[in-house]
Parts: C-alpha cells; structure tokens; sequence
C-alpha cells in the first residue's frame, strides 16, 4: 500500500482504494506499517469483532454454523428452491425467501473466495443429509402411508447419503469452478453422489461375480444353500457355487499351510452333520434300521400274519368260492391232465430204473398211486377236485428252499389241476368267466412269489436283507419284486436300513460302536445304487422324507463333483503341509530370519483367514443375495436435480420424485393386497 503496510491474502479483483478504505475504517490509518489481513466488513461481523477482538475465528464460525443452517434446512424447503431455480430460468426477479436470504440480510458472515465458496456447497449438501433425515422422522409419523414410506426412504443409509452428498458436492463444485454451467455441474453432482454406493454396490458385484456370476448363478447358489440345509449342514463357498475358482481355491486351501485346518474341521463337521441328519431320518423311519430288523421285516411282510400270503390264500379262495356257485359240488370232472402230470413227474429214465427212483420225490409218488386208486373211472366230483387244488396251492405258496417237495413239482400239479377244472365248467359262460378271473389272479400271484424265492427261502433276517437288496447297482428287479408285497411300514424299515447302511465307516475306520458314518463311503454306495432302485426304496416312504433324502443326494452329487477333500477328510496332505511349514519356522527361528519368519507368518494367517470365509455360512449365504444400489441414495440424487437452474433438469427431478411416489404407492397396493 502507499503508505507501507503489506496486506497478505487479498482475493483477486480487489481494488487498492477498497482496501485503503477498509483500512481507514478498521483503525483510522497510522503512522507505522503494519502486517495485515484482508477481513469482510459485514455490520454484524464488525461488531462481534469490536466486542471480541478476534474476527477470523468468529468469521469463521459465522461461515460454518450459516452453511449448516442452510444444508439442515435444505431438504424442507426443497419447494423454494426449486421455485427460485425455475424464476431464475425464466428470467424473473421475483425470488421466494429461503433462509440464506435471511442470513444474508442479517448480515451473517458469507464466504469470502473460492475456496471458501466451494467447502460451503459442499458442506450445504452434507448438511443436507441430517434435515433429510429429521424430515423423514417426521414423515414416518404421518398418517398417509406414501408419506410415511418417503420418510422411511429419507432415513435410510444416513453413512450412504452423507458419502453421496460429499462426493456430489465436491464433483459439482470443481466443475462449476471450472467453469461448467448448470447442466454440467448437476451431471458432475449426481456422478459424484454414485461414486460411494456404485464402489459398494460394484464390489459386491464384483465379489459375487467372481464366485457365482449373475442371477443364473445366485439361483443356482440359493438351491444348494436349501440342499446342504436340509441335508443338516451348510455348504462351502464351492459347493455353494459349483465354480471351478471357488472349488480349485478350496483344493489349494486344503494343502495349504495356515488355511488346511479349517477347511478340514469343516470337511470333518460336515461328514458328521449329514450324517447326523441320514440317522435322523433311518431313525424316523424304522425303529430299528438294522439288517437283522429290515430282515424280518421282510419276511413277516410275506409269509407272517396279515402278509402277502395270507393276503393272496384269502383273496384267491373268494374267487374261487364265487366259482363254487356255478357249478355243483358233485359234477364229475375229468382228472386227465392231472394224472398225466403226475405220471410224467414221476417217470422213469429210459432203460435206467436205479438211477430213476433217486430222482423221484416220494411224496409225489404216493399222490399219483392215491389219485390212480380214487378215480378208477378218471373222474372226481368237483368238490374233491377244488379241496385238491386248494391244498396244493397252499404248498406252493408257502414252499421254501426247506421243503421236501420242490415248488417246481408243486406248479406242474396246480396247473393240471387247474386245466382240469376249466374243462369241466367251459360249457357253462359265467362260470368260465369266474373260473378264468381266478385262475389269472393265482398264476400272478405265483409268479411274484417265485420271483422272491431266493430272499424269502434264507433261514437268517440278516440274509435275506441281502438277498432282497443285492443287485440294486444293476436294476431295482428284485427290490421292486420285494417292496410290492411288504406293507409300508416294513418299506420303511427296508428303506431306512439301505439308507443308513450306505454311510457306514469300512472296519478299518469304524469306531467301537460301528456308528461311524464315512461321507466317502456313502458317496461310493449311493454312485453305485441304480437311479431305478433309488426310486423302488424311497418312493413310498412320505413326500417330507423324500424331500430330505432327494437333498442328501444332490448335496452328496455336488460335495463329490467339487473338492476331494470334503469326500474323505483323512487329514493325510494337511499333516504333511503343516509340517513343512513348522520345519520352515523352525529352520527361521535356528537362523534368525526374522524376515522369513514374518513372511511365513502372514502368509500362514492370509490363508486362515481366506480358509475360514470360504466356510462361513454367513458369506455363501451373502452370496445368495441380490446385489442393488441403496434407497438412501434416492435423496441425494433429488437434492442435486434441485440445485440446478436447468429447467430440463428441475424436470427431471419432478419425474424422479413422481416416479418414487408411484413406486411407493405400488408397494402400498400390494401390501393391501396381501
């Protein structure tokens, strides 16, 4: 200045004679020059200065409590300012008050340059957040429920909002003092603003990205979390997924110092959880799931009280008992065939008769001689003809591999019996017709029980459980020949022993007690057991188990399609990882190497840490998840469109504000709805 003094910090475009007047005014000039600072010279700022003697600091406050003031109070008057911002556009002088008017017309302190200009948009719209959310408090109270959803919306994520509106603001202030109009400071604005929740947002997408792609993934995801659910246990990252980035990361983790024993404490968990659940389920099904039990069980379904055969005698009688009204009981009928069958039974080997009569069974022999003695005149009455079948049929059924006279002769007799009678009524239609109905049923009901000989004839219930299951890896023949002709409940004895039994640790790894169940064992058993018989067991056993089984099953497909380690957690790769890595920290500690030991350090907690997020229900469970932006960031998008002088733009935030109104009416709607 002309008379000396240096004044520091004066904004641009200031002229010398203001700043000798503001000189004058503040101490009346002076003799001796004197550092100073360029100050505003608002009235209300003059005198707080006069009384206190410190102007910056006050100053200072002034600026900020102002800009607080105006950002709190933002989002309640949001119709001004989108009334100013639309008169400015038309070219109108007429402005509505807000409360910068006011402070302004206070004389309350104001900024001073651009720097200042720009923390105070900024800060305006930080501000902002906390009046949206006192609004929404409000609004939440209120008795219109659209109302009350926009206040909700306006309290929601305030940590998101206040990110949005600082990097909204700071983007919108840069560009307008880099001298971008309102157009481009609104679009720099709103870009900044979904800076936070898009870097939110887009690293979970990312992260989900990388583990299970896109909404086919997140399906796929949510049915095995529901599978490992219902089989008893949670599944892995991979097994969630089925990825190989997610399944290969695992294997490595497995022989991996540091990340090895998690991934086999979760391995070992989940071989005792499903099969924990596999019991469960036998248990709930048999009250005694064992061979010996399913055994008996099989054959008490047959041959024991109120079992198929009995069932079959009983219903083949009454057939034959509605023949028995059509023809009297002493019609004569010729026992040709019968005899013929016999004789050939009971035939000699040409030229050979020693060795014939070891061939011979000798109760048949003495039925041919008996029959030969009773019909002299080849005929029976009808009467002694239907006893004769009935008793031979009651052999057949109930002939095992323990009887002295084999099912083979059993059925040629029955069928000479049978073609016998059928003569002897084919004249009459009705009772041919009676006579054929009951003849099929028999042959039928033959015909399954000489399909389960070889089960029912076993002497031990343990091996006729064998007999009924073996063959199931090739066809479910025999099963479904069994299961038609047992009872539900002893389906469900068969069905709950097959079941637990495809668990059981082999001798070498079973416990004491042979309760051990080996999740590389049933996988083995359930590969080998053929989709048909899968079906033949448990079909019939109830739609709940059949869900939890059918959910075992994929999850058992899925654990042996992913990482071995989880198939058979033995422990053996993990053993001899874990001790390289402490004859590496031993050999470091020998040596000194701090550096080496630290290395091996962090490396070994990474890979824990990577090991136990892999198995961490929460986290497969997060990747399930639909990945969206949050609904705090609706309020501060508004709060950038109004800011603006553009009329396009003040109509784009009318159509975003209509938009969210229709939206929350929509939800109100199917609320009622439901």
């Amino acid at each position: 200045m002309p008379d000396g003094r240096v004044i520091r910090n004066v904004p641009d475009g200031v002229t010398r004679s203001e700043l000798t007047r503001r000189l004058a005014k503040m101490d009346g000039g002076g003799d001796t020059p004197q550092p100073a600072s360029y100050v505003d010279d608002s009235s209300m700022l003059s005198k707080v200065r006069d009384a206190t003697g410190n102007s910056e600091v006050l100053r200072s406050v002034g600026v900020a409590g102002g800009l607080m003031a105006e950002g709190i109070t933002f989002v309640p008057q949001l119709p001004l300012h989108i009334i100013n911002a639309g008169a400015a556009a038309s070219g109108l002088e007429a402005r509505a008050m807000t409360l910068g008017d006011v402070l302004n017309k206070l004389g309350a302190a104001q900024p001073r340059d651009e720097l200042e200009q720009g923390v105070a948009n900024v800060g305006r719209a930080v501000a902002s957040v906390g009046g949206g959310v006192v609004a929404g408090k409000i609004l939440e109270q209120g008795v219109n429920q659209t109302a009350q959803r926009i206040g909700q919306v306006l309290q929601s994520s305030p940590g998101m909002q206040t990110a949005s509106a600082l990097t909204g603001g700071t983007s919108a202030e840069v560009a307008r003092q880099k001298g971008y109009g309102p157009v481009g400071q609104t679009v720099a604005g709103m870009a900044g603003a979904l800076a936070p929740p898009l870097a939110s947002a887009g690293g979970s997408a990312l992260t989900r990205g990388l583990y299970r792609g896109g909404e086919s993934g997140r399906q796929k995801v949510e049915q095995n979390i529901r599978d490992f659910e219902q089989s008893g246990t949670a599944p892995t990252v991979g097994q969630a997924t089925e990825g190989r980035f997610a399944q290969g990361t695992e294997s490595l983790m497995s022989r991996t110092p540091g990340s090895a024993g998690p991934i086999a404490r979760k391995a070992i968990n989940q071989a005792e959880q499903i099969g924990a659940k596999v019991s469960s389920i036998a248990d709930d099904l048999s009250s005694d799931p064992s061979a010996m039990g399913a055994g008996q069980s099989i054959t008490t379904g047959i041959r024991g009280t109120g079992g198929f055969v009995e069932k079959f005698k009983v219903n083949q009688n009454a057939l034959y008992a509605e023949l028995d009204n059509y023809v009297p009981k002493a019609t004569p009928v010729n026992v040709a065939k019968t005899k013929a069958a016999l004789q050939a039974l009971n035939a000699d080997i040409p030229n050979a008769p020693n060795i014939s009569k070891w061939f011979k069974n000798s109760k048949i022999v003495g039925i041919e001689g008996a029959l030969t003695k009773d019909t002299p005149e080849g005929t029976l009455p009808y009467e002694a003809v239907q006893k004769l079948r009935t008793l031979v049929g009651n052999e057949l059924a109930d002939n095992t591999i323990m009887s002295d006279v084999p099912r083979s002769k059993w059925k040629a007799f029955y069928a000479a019996i049978s073609d016998d009678i059928g003569g002897a009524v084919s004249g009459d239609p009705k009772a041919k017709t009676a006579w054929q109905k009951a003849n099929n049923y028999t042959r039928a009901g033959m015909r399954r029980l000489e399909a389960i000989d070889n089960v029912v004839s076993r002497a031990e219930p343990e091996r006729v459980f064998l007999a009924a299951t073996s063959g199931t890896k090739d066809g479910a023949t025999t099963i479904r020949n069994v299961m038609k002709m047992l009872p539900d409940a002893a389906r469900k004895d068969v069905a709950a022993t097959v079941l637990k039994r495809m668990g059981q640790a082999t001798a070498g790894n079973q416990n004491e007690v042979g309760s051990k169940f080996s999740m590389q064992t049933f996988l083995t058993n359930w590969a080998k057991l053929d989709p048909s018989a899968k079906g033949v067991l448990f079909a019939r056993i109830g739609p709940k188990y059949n869900r939890d089984i059918e959910a075992i099953s994929r999850a058992a497909a899925n654990i042996r399609d992913g990482s071995k380690v989880f198939q058979n957690p033995s422990g053996t790769e993990q053993a001899t990882a874990q001790a390289a890595v402490a004859g590496s920290v031993a050999a470091a500690v020998v040596t000194g190497n701090v550096s080496l030991l630290a290395t091996i350090g962090s490396g070994v907690l990474g890979a824990n840490l990577t090991a136990r997020l892999m198995v961490n229900p929460n986290f497969v469970g997060w990747l399930a998840q639909s990945t969206k932006l949050p609904t705090g960031l609706i309020p501060a998008q508004i709060n950038q469109l109004a800011k603006s002088a553009d009329p396009l733009l003040q109509e784009a935030a009318a159509a975003l504000k209509k938009g969210q109104t229709q939206q929350d009416q929509k939800q109100e709607r199917e609320q009622q709805g439901q």
